[in-house]
């Protein structure tokens, strides 16, 4: 029991250590959307301060965190 437990704790540090944080800022084409499809499982998203007029849906189909830091708007309607 030891060595599993043992064995299932080196594996989640391992999985810690590999994510990574891609940092978005507004501009042109589709920040967000981009740095989705270069994420992996597991990574984080910090999407900074700034409205973001993405040209498309957004359709994420894996296990990442988006995380706003101040003010950040995804504008899908472009309203802003």
């Amino acid at each position: 029991m030891r060595s599993l437990t043992f064995i299932l704790s080196l594996l989640l540090i391992h999985l810690l250590a590999e994510a990574r944080s891609i940092h978005v800022y507004p501009g042109k084409g589709s920040p967000i959307l981009d740095a989705v499809s270069k994420a992996a499982h597991g990574d984080s998203v910090i999407i900074h301060e700034g409205i973001y007029h993405e040209g498309q849906t957004l359709h994420i189909r894996k296990s990442v965190y988006l995380i706003g830091d101040g003010k950040a708007i995804i504008d899908g309607e472009k309203k802003y």
